[in-house]
């Protein structure tokens, strides 16, 4: 299957990007005592989120979704979604860096999801395509 690049992933997410802001800071400054452990421990993180989500759509099973919010605070898009596997309806949020999001509430949306773990779920709108 189809995965998004390390980047793709890194630039669309939320809590990756913000991972990969500390690991960057804390290397360039790396000169404070501090600053390496946080380094290390958050470039952790952020591999293995990436990581995450990558199995997600490398593994994962496409499930028809529904827009159920969105709203920009902040800087990023929250999008809430809701979708069902094996008879269990399940509702996530993801947090995504974009200015524009065509999207809209009560729009269907494809979902790659974990079938070991249903609630590991991404918009394949925006990790897959440009």
């Amino acid at each position: 299957m189809k995965q998004p690049s390390f980047l793709k992933v890194v630039r669309t997410d939320y809590w990756c990007f913000l991972l990969f802001l500390v690991t960057v800071s804390c290397t360039i400054f790396f000169f404070f005592g501090l600053t390496i452990p946080i380094a290390l421990l958050s470039g952790y993180f952020l591999i293995k989120r990436t990581q995450m989500i990558r199995d997600v759509f490398g593994n994962g099973v496409a499930v028809p979704g529904l827009i159920t919010k969105k709203r920009f605070t902040r800087g990023e898009w929250l999008l809430c979604y809701r979708y069902s596997y094996n008879g269990i309806v399940y509702e996530r949020g993801n947090y995504i860096l974009k200015l524009w999001i065509k999207l809209r509430k009560g729009e269907p949306a494809e979902v790659y999801i974990n079938p070991a773990q249903p609630m590991q779920a991404f918009l394949s709108e925006f990790y897959l395509k440009n």
